[in-house]
């Protein structure tokens, strides 16, 4: 069961995906944000594996889509059509295991999320506000040029730009505050 859950958290988590580089492409046509077009297709790819797994838990046997469930093969009726998913025969060691090995990753991906974030706001601290060529900008001694945070959201600066002319460095600035807008 544990393969087949995981190739299921796969392939849905590219169809997710797919979903949100079309998304992505209509809100940059409308000129609206983009980055919460990514952010909730990480959070849905993330919890619809789980959310899943504990419909099926809750109701077992029970298919609430009413799309009808064969319980012999366990193959799902759509219409006229039978789709059945993967079944691997997998010793109850090795999916154990597996569970277990997806777990630490997972968790070691989210710590380290949690770990950049705070790493961020620390270097944060450290950074000066300053007006460039009529635009708000953090200037950091070892990071960027980048746009930070989600809401408010930051264009940062490494110093070196400031030691730049105003022709080199409006591409930067151009760049940054386009992303800094679109997103």
């Amino acid at each position: 069961m544990i393969p087949a859950w995981m190739v299921f958290s796969v392939v849905t988590g590219c169809a997710f995906t797919m979903a949100a580089i079309a998304a992505d492409c209509l809100a940059f046509i409308g000129g609206r944000p983009r980055r919460y077009v990514w952010f909730g297709a990480m959070v849905v790819t993330t919890c619809w594996p789980a959310i899943t797994l504990i419909r099926t838990t809750v109701f077992p046997g029970r298919d609430p889509s009413g799309a009808g469930v064969s319980p012999i093969s366990g193959a799902h009726r759509l219409s006229a059509i039978f789709v059945s998913g993967p079944v691997w025969d997998v010793a109850p060691y090795w999916g154990a295991l597996i569970l277990v090995a997806w777990g630490v990753i997972s968790i070691g991906l989210v710590a380290r999320l949690v770990f950049a974030v705070g790493y961020i706001r620390c270097l944060q601290t450290s950074w000066r506000r300053v007006e460039i060529d009529g635009v708000s900008v953090h200037i950091a001694s070892d990071a960027g040029p980048a746009v930070i945070g989600l809401r408010p959201m930051h264009v940062v600066l490494p110093e070196w730009v400031l030691g730049m002319n105003q022709a080199h460095r409006e591409p930067i600035l151009r760049h940054e505050a386009e992303t800094h807008i679109c997103y």
